[in-house]
């Protein structure tokens, strides 16, 4: 069965990144440690983040609005020209001369991952009310808005309760912090296993203990569902 998603429009708030992968080989060590001399055959950037997920609802056909923050450098450009090819919204993206764009590189030998190179700088309160803003200007015109929490500073408590209080559309929330409560009043939760016994410490290894703490983190949370 073929969904069609044309006529749905999403907002998506969260932390942007850029996920940048470097293919290469190894003909040799380097002699100033015994470590690969890497030639690099092939590279190529991807949105990630809340911006992976703006990128795979706009390759489904919806019509897709993105509010985070980048830096004013050129992985910052690059994303900005990834996702308007989707032609997904940036226009209520944040460019800070502070923060530098959040960038993950993978650095592939022999196409296994040899390592992960990250540059990030998480954000902090100060650049609340400018989230707040661009969020408030567009959120009613939408038909879902998801929060996409990769705890880099975008998803705070008072941007969180901010767009579930302006919001008329249901709220999916992709959790990364522990403490679930600062995504009370959200409609659906979307933690996996892992967040799941993070929030309520303690190791859920069967169906119905699953069921239980999602039931209580329900009724205490104001949530209608939790999604695992």
């Amino acid at each position: 069965m073929k969904f069609d998603f044309s006529n749905i429009k999403v907002l998506v708030i969260g932390d942007l990144m850029v996920d940048h992968f470097l293919f290469g080989n190894s003909y040799r060590n380097s002699p100033e440690a015994n470590i690969p001399i890497i030639t690099p055959s092939h590279e190529y950037s991807t949105p990630g983040g809340s911006g992976n997920v703006a990128f795979n609802l706009a390759s489904l056909g919806a019509k897709v609005s993105c509010v985070g923050v980048i830096g004013d450098d050129n992985w910052g450009q690059m994303l900005l020209k990834l996702l308007n090819k989707k032609s997904i919204d940036t226009s209520k993206i944040i460019k800070s001369v502070e923060y530098p764009t959040t960038l993950k590189k993978r650095v592939y030998l022999d196409d296994i991952n040899i390592c992960r190179i990250d540059n990030e700088k998480k954000l902090n309160n100060s650049i609340n009310d400018l989230i707040n803003n661009n969020v408030n200007k567009v959120i009613k015109n939408y038909d879902i808005v998801i929060l996409s929490d990769y705890n880099k500073g975008v998803l705070n408590e008072q941007t969180i309760q901010n767009a579930i209080r302006h919001s008329k559309a249901p709220v999916i929330v992709d959790p990364k912090k522990e403490d679930f409560s600062i995504y009370k009043g959200a409609n659906i939760l979307t933690p996996n296993i892992e967040e799941l016994d993070k929030a309520l410490n303690l190791e859920t290894n069967d169906n119905s203990s699953i069921i239980s703490a999602c039931r209580n983190l329900v009724n205490e949370n104001n949530f209608e569902y939790i999604v695992n």
